[in-house]
């Protein structure tokens, strides 16, 4: 009757690499991909202005995982002192439904939403990549910078840029000495994506959003991975995309009706290519031209977290970290 918990800082202790963690969502994808999991419809709160709470559960047989993430987001918080995105996994045993683990959520969210984006340019990126923007210097963009490397080893050049110049000067102290290849602080967010390979945006989730990437800022043959919904690229720029893909094209029209967030993509969504599941497991292609420009805008699915947070709990329990609590 006893749980394991575990703190941010137990989490991180368990030193679960990020080639690990893309080798677990690819694994995760691909079941995705077969329809070999289960995902429960997500339940979400706007309590404040641009601020939501999600309740997000799913089990992963091949993984043996089960559990649910609660997951909050607040654009508020970074001037407050709190972090952006955070949360709670919960991890049950699959054959007694009996809770078995509870641990902070917000480093594992943090990198699996980045090794998400990394299996994504495995399939949907030119093998040959080399430059990289990020717009948006916060946990999210750290992440993908770190993660980018492990399925594409051309890359030579990362330009970031955010609205804060502390936390672009941060991020370019904290994360440029342990990246394979150079980064660089761009003036703008245009300054950033142009001519760039792969393009990340890791901006907040708004209630009214304010889209900046234009249509003629992605080059052709890019890779466009947008965090936020649509929050930071206008309609047109996803629609003047070749292929469109997303984890749950279901998941992605709820939000499109607006179940979670109000104002989200006012001209719907652009025609689905393939769900990035089944392009991993091989029943959709993935790039299939050079020149294509394709756009990556995953709704976020709780089969990463709870694949990532089942190894991190037995990880936990193999060097003895966490403190058990009674129930």
């Amino acid at each position: 009757m006893d749980l394991l918990y575990l703190s941010r800082a137990d989490v991180e202790a368990v030193e679960l690499g990020l080639d690990e963690i893309v080798a677990l969502v690819e694994v995760a994808l691909a079941a995705h991909g077969r329809g070999e999991v289960a995902i429960a419809p997500t339940a979400s709160l706007a309590p404040a202005p641009d601020t939501f709470l999600r309740a997000m559960a799913a089990h992963v047989p091949a993984i043996g995982a089960v559990g649910l993430k609660w997951l909050i987001s607040a654009a508020h918080n970074p001037a407050r002192g709190l972090p952006l995105t955070g949360g709670l996994l919960l991890l049950a045993d699959p054959e007694t439904a009996m809770p078995r683990a509870i641990m902070d959520a917000a480093w594992i969210t943090a990198m699996r939403t980045a090794a998400v984006t990394a299996v994504a340019a495995k399939y949907l990126a030119r093998p040959d990549a080399a430059t990289v923007a990020i717009v948006g210097a916060g946990v999210q963009g750290r992440a993908h910078l770190l993660a980018l490397p492990v399925v594409l080893p051309a890359l030579r050049r990362a330009r970031v840029y955010d609205l804060r110049p502390e936390a672009m000067a941060a991020c370019l102290a904290e994360v440029g000495p342990r990246l394979p290849y150079a980064l660089e602080a761009a003036p703008s967010a245009e300054a950033a994506i142009r001519g760039a390979d792969v393009v990340v945006t890791a901006t907040a989730v708004l209630a009214e959003p304010r889209p900046f990437v234009a249509p003629d800022w992605l080059a052709p043959g890019a890779l466009g991975a947008p965090l936020e919904l649509d929050c930071a690229w206008q309609p047109e720029a996803l629609f003047a995309a070749d292929k469109f893909v997303t984890d749950s094209y279901p998941q992605l029209a709820r939000l499109a009706e607006g179940a979670y967030q109000a104002r989200n993509f006012p001209r719907g969504l652009p025609p689905l290519h393939a769900e990035l599941g089944q392009v991993v497991c091989g029943a959709r292609p993935g790039r299939e031209r050079a020149d294509e420009r394709i756009v990556a805008l995953n709704a976020g699915l709780p089969i990463h977290d709870v694949t990532v947070g089942q190894r991190v709990y037995e990880r936990a329990r193999e060097r003895g970290i966490g403190t058990w609590l009674g129930l």
